[in-house]
């Protein structure tokens, strides 16, 4: 015997069947695991507090509950997109964080290092072009220094000795040794 339902007993079963997925889908998915190859790339941690001296990106504050790409869904768990089908630990980091608007973190930690750091870069940079400056100067006091009038040399010895005085080939210092010395 066919048994038919009724309208009203149709509306209840269907109304139960999102809850039955959603319940599902949820049992389904798990935490993000630390040593998952996606959650090393980003140097995920569950406890945002054991970041703390192993990224320079990470600043006191930071978590997954208030960066822009977590949504939460359960206490204490959310999703992320970067973590496709898996839960990450509202407490956690990764160097992916970007902060919620609203949301406002304290500069990361290692800031003055880095500023540090190019200036030393600046200063360097800066020496190099003084000494750059001062090469061709020197160059010609070498020159004059190394071929007296009456010993003039051919081209190729004059690039030979050049070479040998530390000029780099293929150089406009380097071009104006051979000049001078084959003169």
């Amino acid at each position: 015997m066919i048994q038919f339902f009724s309208r009203r007993e149709f509306i209840k079963f269907t109304a139960l069947i999102p809850g039955v997925l959603i319940l599902k889908d949820a049992n389904a998915q798990s935490l993000v695991n630390e040593s998952d190859p996606q959650a090393a790339a980003l140097g995920y941690r569950n406890v945002a507090s054991d970041v703390l001296s192993k990224f320079k990106k990470y600043a006191a504050g930071q978590n997954c509950s208030n960066c822009a790409l977590f949504s939460n869904a359960a206490s204490g768990l959310g999703r992320c997109p970067l973590f496709a089908n898996k839960f990450v630990s509202a407490s956690g980091w990764c160097s992916a964080y970007a902060a919620r608007s609203g949301v406002s973190t304290p500069p990361p930690v290692n800031t003055q290092n880095d500023e540090v750091k190019k200036l030393q870069a600046e200063v360097s940079r800066l020496q190099e072009l003084e000494k750059a400056k001062q090469e061709p100067i020197q160059a010609e006091a070498v020159i004059k220094n190394a071929t007296p009038e009456s010993e003039r040399l051919s081209l190729e010895a004059s690039k030979k000795k050049c070479t040998e005085l530390g000029f780099k080939p293929a150089t406009e210092v380097h071009g104006k040794c051979v000049l001078q010395l084959s003169k």
